[in-house]
C-alpha cells in the first residue's frame, strides 16, 4: 500500500486484521472509526506509516490497540478523546516526531512500550486515574524534560524512565 495517501474507513468496519495499514509510506490522512473500539487485540493497524503527521482519535473510543501508531516518524501531533481509558503497548513506540499529546483524565491504563522511543516528546502529564508506570513506558524519550505524576501513583515498572537523559523535573 505504499502509494496509499488517504483512507476513509465507515463506522461500520467490524475488523482489521494485524497490521492491516502497515507501511503505507505515503500516507498523510485518515479517519479512525469508532469501530476501532472492537479491534483492541489486532495491533499495527496504522503501524510505520511514515507521512501521517496529525491524527484525532474519535469521540467514543476506549481503547487504542497495541502498536497502533507504532514506528509514525513524522507524527506530531495527537488529539485523544476524553473516553479513551486504555493506551495498548507500544501504541506510539518510535514516532520520533512526536512532540505534543494531552492525556484524557479518563485514562487509567498505558502500556508496556507505549510511549518508548518518542525523542522529541517534551513533557507528559499523567491524569489522576494512572496508578502503574509500565516497564518501558518511557524509555529511550530523550527529549523528555519534565514529567508529572499522579499522587495515585502506586507502581514505577522496570526501566520506565530509562534513557530519559534530558528529564530534569518529575512533579507529583
Amino acid at each position: 500500500c505504499i502509494n496509499i495517501e488517504k483512507i476513509k474507513l465507515p463506522d461500520s468496519v467490524q475488523y482489521f486484521g494485524y497490521r492491516a495499514f502497515s507501511n503505507c509510506t505515503k500516507l498523510s490522512e485518515i479517519n479512525i472509526p469508532i469501530s476501532w473500539n472492537s479491534t483492541s487485540g489486532n495491533g499495527g493497524i496504522f503501524a510505520e506509516c511514515e507521512s501521517l503527521t496529525f491524527i484525532t482519535i474519535p469521540e467514543g473510543l476506549t481503547k487504542l490497540p497495541n502498536d497502533a501508531f507504532y514506528g509514525c516518524t513524522y507524527l506530531k501531533k495527537i488529539i485523544l478523546p476524553d473516553t479513551l481509558t486504555s493506551i495498548g503497548d507500544s501504541a506510539f513506540s518510535s514516532c520520533t516526531g512526536l512532540a505534543e499529546i494531552t492525556l484524557p483524565n479518563t485514562l487509567i491504563s498505558i502500556g508496556d512500550y507505549a510511549f518508548s522511543g518518542c525523542t522529541n516528546l517534551e513533557s507528559i502529564s499523567l491524569p489522576s486515574g494512572i496508578t502503574t508506570i509500565n516497564r518501558y513506558t518511557f524509555y529511550g524519550c530523550t527529549g523528555l524534560t519534565e514529567i508529572t505524576l499522579p499522587d495515585t501513583l502506586t507502581s514505577v515498572g522496570d526501566y520506565a524512565f530509562s534513557g530519559c537523559t534530558g528529564l530534569t523535573e518529575i512533579t507529583l
